[in-house]
């Protein structure tokens, strides 16, 4: 990959694209996960990539509508605690919103930097897993594969490091 100045430079030379998998939300808690793929001189790769629910919008009917109808004393429940009803109807009115490349990057970025440990057990003694957790080795791994695509796609890591530095 060429050498790359700034993020418009870098989201200009990666094809960017995505697809929803899976949303769940209840009207308070949840995530959605994205299926993206970035392609760049030829080659290509895809992971998931998952976002809160403090990344949604409100529909249009949505925001507005809260305010004119009827408050009421039904409330419905909802994992940690209740609420009343029209406000979890209005919650549900929000979608999400899609990822774009300059955060799939980054989080690309970061995870591709956990690899950078010299084996497991250092892996494992920088973030605070236990060197003897099979969920800890699968997110090594992940780290390790990630780091893999994104050096046969020719992106340097410390040159991407420095363009996410303030991000």
């Amino acid at each position: 990959m060429p050498s790359v100045m700034t993020l418009e430079e870098l989201s200009d030379c990666i094809d960017f694209s995505y697809h929803m998998v899976r949303d769940k939300f209840d009207g308070r808690n949840g995530y959605t996960i994205w299926s993206c793929t970035i392609a760049c001189n030829g080659k290509s790769y895809t992971a998931e990539y998952t976002k809160g629910c403090g990344h949604r919008v409100y529909t249009k009917s949505s925001p507005s509508g809260m305010l004119k109808r009827k408050a009421t004393n039904k409330r419905v429940v909802i994992p940690y605690g209740s609420m009343p009803i029209h406000e979890a109807e209005e919650l549900k009115a929000s979608v999400p919103v899609p990822p774009n490349v300059e955060d799939f990057m980054y989080s690309l970025m970061m995870d591709a930097q956990a690899a950078d440990c010299n084996d497991f057990e250092d892996f494992c003694g920088e973030f605070g897993y236990s060197d003897d957790s099979i969920s800890a080795k699968k997110t090594y791994d992940a780290c390790c594969e990630t780091y893999m695509a994104l050096s046969h796609m020719d992106f340097d890591l410390s040159e991407l490091s420095e363009l996410f530095k303030d991000y």
